[in-house]
């Protein structure tokens, strides 16, 4: 199913099983609305929806195309999507796919979900490493990579629309199950104002819990409980590209886990910084990472 060029869309007790692709599409083709409007899905809603059996991911928000991070027209944006409450479980077939990914879109809420057995991410959020950000990125523009050499590529002096994205309160389990790169919570490219807080991520054995990936700016990441993976929070800061700086200015605070590596620069050079982080050892979770445990997931009396 494709939301485009559509407001205030609500769907809410719907079922998408045995399907060989995407489950739901929003404002992610502009060619799905002969509007001219483009992408523009606005106010759009998903709750107490249920996603399981699927080829590829359950829902997809925002496009990858210029007309998607930097739309000539205001309404051709995606803005104010939220995904609240479905229940997504046992998918299949495309490994690469996220369960759901949010491209470019401003004020994208993902919340209290619970995503377990997928093959590859449990929640993406951002597209384009850097490259479409303000500037550019430095290592694209590196004889190694060669981006903006490409025909059609170009650098960018204004911001892309992803900002100001929430994920909170969501339950993400059994993922990762093929692909060593990208995390339970993924987060790519600058989003201004984007808070990551109170999930719950578990068994992820050999993934990667928390990742902050190539050219993520501005994301807070806090109160987030990571039990059990290989590596609790990575930042792909590119430290190869050194001196520049693709990956910076983010905050991980408060956040617990018991165990697991801590991968990427968290210097003053690039601003990352860790504050107050706590590991704990085994299951002795203290009281305020007990209630991000017993609070993440689908709310009581919500369920599909």
């Amino acid at each position: 199913m494709q939301v485009a060029a559509a407001t205030r869309v609500t769907f809410e007790q719907a079922e998408f099983t045995q399907l060989r692709q995407i489950a739901l599409g929003i404002g992610n083709n502009p060619e799905a609305n002969e509007s001219g409007v483009g992408y523009g899905a606005a106010a759009v809603e998903v709750r107490r929806s249920r996603f399981a059996e699927l080829a590829g991911g359950a829902i997809m928000v925002g496009g990858i195309t210029p007309d998607a991070h930097h739309p000539p027209r205001p309404e051709m944006g995606d803005r104010n999507i939220i995904i609240g409450q479905p229940y997504r479980e046992c998918i299949a077939g495309l490994q690469e796919q996220a369960a759901i990914l949010v491209t470019y879109a401003t004020g994208a809420i993902v919340t209290h979900n619970d995503i377990s057995d997928a093959p590859y991410d449990g929640i993406d959020v951002g597209w384009g490493w850097g490259i479409n950000d303000p500037g550019g990125s430095g290592p694209y523009r590196s004889r190694a990579r060669g981006y903006y050499d490409q025909t059609g590529n170009h650098v960018y002096d204004t911001p892309t629309i992803l900002r100001d994205t929430v994920v909170s309160g969501n339950r993400v389990h059994r993922v990762k199950a093929c692909f060593a790169d990208g995390g339970a919570i993924d987060q790519l490219s600058a989003d201004p104002g984007a808070l990551i807080a109170d999930n719950y991520v578990y068994d992820v054995p050999c993934g990667i819990g928390l990742y902050f990936d190539e050219g993520s700016r501005y994301v807070t990441v806090r109160g987030t409980v990571i039990d059990g993976s290989g590596i609790w929070l990575n930042a792909n800061t590119m430290n190869s590209f050194r001196p520049h700086r693709p990956t910076l200015d983010n905050l991980a605070m408060g956040n617990w886990y018991n165990g697991g590596r801590l991968n990427g620069a968290w210097d003053d050079y690039v601003n990352n910084r860790l504050v107050d982080n706590i590991e704990v050892k085994g299951d002795a979770w203290p009281t305020g990472a007990q209630t991000v445990i017993e609070q993440a997931g689908i709310e009581p009396g919500k369920q599909p």
